[in-house]
């Protein structure tokens, strides 16, 4: 048994920053800013995806884990 994940599987919703009420809320595209982050700071060449996660993933999430790893080539 694992780590209970958040669910991988979504993608995380834009969402508002509250501000004042004469300024305009700017929308947030978290999913994206954490996908360029990722490629600019080249993770990808700095995880090791052959290796589990630490702490583990719940056993429903690993499997789809390691699917999703495999068909990437991955693992």
């Amino acid at each position: 048994m694992g780590f209970p994940s958040a669910n991988l599987k979504k993608v995380i919703p834009n969402f508002q920053i509250p501000l004042k009420s004469e300024n305009i809320e700017p929308l947030v595209d978290l999913h994206t800013l954490l996908n360029i982050v990722y490629d600019v700071a080249g993770y990808d060449m700095r995880i090791d995806y052959t290796r589990n996660p630490v702490p583990p993933l719940a056993d429903a999430d690993a499997a789809w884990a390691d699917a999703l790893l495999q068909e990437q080539g991955l693992r």
